[in-house]
């Protein structure tokens, strides 16, 4: 037995006095382009959160964190052990840690994503009672260069008609009904469409017979837009995305995007407009109800 098998894990809430030890171990995971880094510090300020590490020997050897989405809607997130103190259960005690205090101080609904390829993580979501509800994976297509718009701006008055859309729309629950807020989801409320119309990245689609609501993502230093909501009739969908490429070209950008359900019979249709699939493995969301609401 090594020494460090020796101390005891402690889990317990982050502190500021943890940062040192918490950049300096994800600066070892994904080749230094982990996120963590760049939110450490607004996490620790973030009271709709509750950030969480586990301690070994005096030294801060994992991270997790909940947030709340919505009044009822909570997030996972951030579930990271140093490298080398790996296989010894830290991420199973952080995950337990963590589900405690959300059933205690919670409420509704907690979900979470993971690579398909992290096989750990799936088996402690199995163990904990969180069942999988959605598998996506990144699509991607070129713009296309006609200056053809067939989008209109969503206005903030129209903004319950777009709810009641989305809610009526089947295409929207081959993802669980949820929207894509960047890596985390959660039901689409009016606050995100009127967020979206600030920013102008919510439209109609030939006079409301579909819906796209669209945020930004970077690859390196290219910016392209991401889906986030899309609905649309099945029989339709082919010409909405093309129209989603041609707007992508009136926008200045070079390619389009949508992190979309692995569903047979949209893969089709995303084939058909000239999307394809850009990742290997896929992105699983995991969803548990709280004990109150079951």
């Amino acid at each position: 037995m090594k020494p460090k098998d020796l101390f005891p894990i402690i889990c317990r809430p982050a502190l500021p006095k943890d940062t040192c030890d918490v950049i300096k171990f994800t600066r070892e995971i994904w080749e230094g382009e982990d996120y963590i880094p760049h939110v450490w510090d607004k996490w620790l300020k973030d009271y709709k959160g509750f950030l969480a590490v586990a301690e070994c020997g005096g030294k801060t050897v994992g991270i997790g964190r909940i947030t709340q989405l919505s009044s009822d809607e909570w997030w996972l997130e951030g579930l990271r052990v140093h490298p080398k103190q790996q296989g010894r259960g830290i991420a199973s005690h952080l995950h337990h840690y963590i589900l405690n205090c959300w059933e205690r101080n919670g409420n509704g609904v907690v979900r979470l994503g993971t690579s398909s390829n992290r096989h750990q993580i799936h088996h402690l979501c199995k163990h904990y009672g969180f069942r999988k509800i959605a598998e996506l994976s990144l699509y991607k297509a070129a713009t296309i260069a006609e200056q053809v718009n067939t989008f209109t701006s969503l206005k903030s008055n129209e903004i319950k008609t777009a709810v009641e859309t989305i809610i009526n729309n089947s295409l929207t629950q081959v993802s669980h009904g949820l929207m894509d807020h960047g890596w985390k989801w959660s039901r689409p409320l009016a606050a995100h469409f009127r967020e979206a119309i600030m920013w102008n990245r919510a439209w109609w689609w030939q006079e409301r017979l579909g819906l796209i609501v669209y945020r930004d993502e970077w690859e390196g230093q290219l910016r392209y837009p991401l889906i986030q909501l899309i609905a649309c009739p099945w029989d339709s969908l082919v010409n909405c995305l093309m129209d989603y490429r041609r707007k992508g070209a009136i926008t200045g950008h070079e390619y389009v995007g949508w992190l979309a359900p692995l569903h047979p019979e949209l893969q089709l249709v995303l084939e058909a407009a000239g999307f394809e699939r850009t990742w290997d493995d896929s992105l699983i969301i995991y969803e548990k109800v709280h004990a109150k609401f079951a």
